[in-house]
Formats: C-alpha cells, structure tokens, sequence
C-alpha cells in the first residue's frame, strides 16, 4: 500500500530502483499480499505467472488467507476459478516449488526487507551508492545539458531520495 502512496504523493515511478530493493519478509503473512506483494522471487507472482493470477479466486488474499501452518509445516489452500487444463499444472507445480523454497517465522511479523543489505535492514549508505552507480548509467547517456537543468535534476534526485528514507524508516518503526 505504501508504494501506492509513494507513486501518488510523490510522484516516485512504478519501476523505479526503489521498488527493486525491496520484498516482504514474510512472518504471518496477514499484511502481505500473495499474488500481489512481491515477497518471493524479483517479482510478485501476479506477473511471474499470469495465467494462474487469472484463474485465482484468491487474487486479493493474504499469504494467511491462502496458506496456514499445519503440523509445523506451512500448507496451500490455492482455489480457482476452473479446473485447469493439463498444461496448466507444470504452471502450478512451478508457483508450488517457488512459494515453498521460502521459509517462515509465524512468531514474527510481516516486514520489509532491504535486498541491497545482507542484514535486510534499511541503510542510507546502501541506497546512496545504488542512487550514484544509477547517476552515472544516466549522465552517460545525456551528452551536454545546460547547468540549470543539470542543478534541477540533481536537486529532484535528492529530494525524492531523503522523501524515500524519511518513509522507509517510518514503516520500519510501523512494523506491526
């Protein structure tokens, strides 16, 4: 949800850097979207496997919605709309494997974690060295800019990047 507010408010792009450095850690799974949330893989499954997300009549749930932990062991109830054709299992045999290559803590809650940082957690040095390795990608590309734009472009980066930490670090204290 915060994504959304982040591309509203502030205008920040769907697909920009930001969005790539960041995935739920699943805990309960009450907060996270399961096909729409991107938690397990680079992408949310929505996109990794759009002829299953179709066919769900989960398409909204919550992982706690889908899954549950029976027996110590984390268990799928994924209903669809239709019985699937016989070479739409392999499908849902891949989107099995993948959800079950994560593990879960049910003691703990739903967070975000920060891809660019071993420990997932959210570091200014971390996101300032990704802001200035994709700078120099994008001031390769420009040949010759007048200074004022040159000074309105750095000045917009800035400001988007302090807006974004100001909000990462809120919904890290907002965890549960």
């Amino acid at each position: 949800m915060w994504a959304q507010v982040l591309q509203s408010r502030y205008r920040v792009e769907e697909d920009n850097w930001f969005d790539k450095l960041i995935e739920w850690r699943v805990g309960v799974g009450s907060k996270v979207r399961f096909w729409l949330d991107k938690w397990v893989g680079p992408t949310n499954l929505a996109v990794a496997f759009p002829r299953l997300f179709i066919m769900s009549d989960q398409q909204l749930a919550s992982i706690a919605e889908i899954g549950a932990v029976v027996y110590g062991e984390w268990v799928w109830h994924l209903r669809w709309r239709r019985n699937r054709f016989e070479w739409e299992i392999p499908l849902e045999q891949q989107l099995l494997r993948q959800i079950n290559s994560r593990i879960f803590n049910s003691s703990q809650c739903d967070s975000w974690s920060w891809v660019a940082e071993s420990s997932g957690m959210f570091s200014v040095k971390s996101a300032y060295q990704i802001i200035l390795a994709e700078s120099v990608t994008i001031e390769v590309l420009i040949l010759q800019v007048p200074h004022q734009v040159e000074s309105k472009k750095c000045h917009k980066k800035l400001y988007t990047f302090l807006t974004i930490i100001k909000i990462f670090t809120s919904i890290q204290n907002n965890c549960c």
